[in-house]
């Protein structure tokens, strides 16, 4: 008999598991952040020196972000930014214009 994992799950829980079939993350959802130069983001977790704001001071396919406690400068993919991001503080689009 042919098994494979959707046949597994089926028999074990009594109902198939769909792909998406768990709760969607924020970034996962596809809402609308925007991360523009200058834009000031809090993260889920807290740098070393303790402060969660993080200023964005690079865009693209990579992200240079600066801690606002003590100066640090990271890069992360894009991907890897959105995960971290909880929200955007402020943008300098918004308060310019």
């Amino acid at each position: 008999m042919n098994y494979n994992m959707f046949t597994i799950q089926k028999q074990i829980s009594g109902r198939p598991e769909k792909p998406f079939d768990r709760a969607l993350r924020p970034y996962e959802t596809g809402a609308k952040m925007d991360f523009t130069l200058g834009s000031i983001v809090e993260t889920k977790k807290q740098h070393p020196c303790g402060s969660r704001r993080w200023r964005v001071i690079r865009t693209g396919a990579d992200f240079k972000i600066r801690c606002e406690g003590c100066g640090r400068i990271v890069m992360l993919s894009y991907e890897d930014f959105r995960k971290r991001v909880k929200k955007v503080i402020s943008s300098d689009e918004k308060e310019n214009g």
